[in-house]
């Protein structure tokens, strides 16, 4: 079996390396873009899901004035109709 010599420059291997050296900065990049992007993504979901909490009570908060209110009406009308005795 014959064996072939390999006639490769210095120069020609430092620009491969140099070329496989960008492959993996620009794989790292996009890696390490994508996992900020997966945090920034998670962090806006939990703030979304805050907001939706506090939106929630919110509401139940306001429900409960307005039957607070509605029984106040309820009650302001019925001493309309039906006024209390005088006091003698």
């Amino acid at each position: 079996m014959e064996m072939q010599v390999l006639n490769i420059s210095v120069a020609e291997i430092l620009n491969m390396l140099i070329m496989l050296l960008g492959v993996a900065i620009i794989c790292i990049a996009a890696f390490s873009y994508r996992k900020q992007n997966f945090i920034r993504l998670q962090a806006a979901h939990q703030k979304i899901d805050e907001l939706s909490q506090r939106m929630a009570e919110q509401e139940a908060a306001l429900l409960r004035q307005q039957h607070l209110y509605n029984i106040d009406k309820c009650l302001a009308n019925i001493r309309a109709q039906h006024p209390a005795p005088e006091k003698t």
